[in-house]
């Protein structure tokens, strides 16, 4: 059994990577994710690409209130 924290919180993980390591990182935070929530925030499109839309959450901020949708293949 993995000792790890119920979520793991990666704020621009890809920083200082070589744009061929996204798809390995992608891998891990993919594996991770199956039995830990991941959170990812990035601005990397490199390293969005690596997933599906379907896996994001997006987060607006209106007013001070947050939303979150979910996209679709669209």
């Amino acid at each position: 059994m993995a000792l790890r924290p119920d979520t793991i919180i990666l704020d621009e993980p890809e920083l200082g990577l070589h744009p061929a390591a996204l798809d390995i990182l992608a891998d891990i935070v993919r594996a991770t994710s199956k039995e830990t929530q991941v959170i990812c925030s990035t601005q990397s499109v490199g390293f969005a690409n690596q997933f599906e839309p379907e896996e994001f959450i997006v987060v607006d901020s209106e007013d001070g209130v947050s939303s979150f949708k979910r996209l679709g293949k669209d």
